[in-house]
């Protein structure tokens, strides 16, 4: 399973089980996150170049469901969005260039 899948799969647990602080936890921005979202960046580089891509490894990962038990939740429309939008931060991004790292970062919090 690649790390996009993987890091996607996470986030979805965390949204159905309603963990807020976990999933705010778990989306770092930060030059200094751990080594894994550099691999995650490195991966987005290599295998997710296209924006569909990114667009629908995100739909497929995180389907919007209806019917579901109490306590639980699923993805919602702007979630989606900010989700691509962050994993297109991650793989454009290059903290070499902080200018261009501040101009990807205003796109996430728009």
């Amino acid at each position: 399973m690649s790390l996009v899948t993987q890091f996607l799969s996470q986030i979805q647990k965390q949204v159905r089980n309603q963990q807020g602080d976990q999933l705010r936890s778990w989306l770092q921005v930060e030059p200094e996150s751990p080594k894994q979202y550099h691999d995650l960046a490195n991966e987005l580089r290599a295998r997710f170049s296209r924006q569909d891509a990114i667009d629908k490894v995100v739909e497929d990962a995180l389907p919007q469901q209806d019917d579901l038990p109490e306590g639980q939740a699923t993805a919602w429309p702007g979630l989606l969005a900010f989700l691509k939008d962050y994993l297109t931060y991650w793989r454009d991004v290059s903290f070499a260039d902080l200018l261009g790292a501040h101009q990807l970062l205003s796109g996430l919090v728009k």
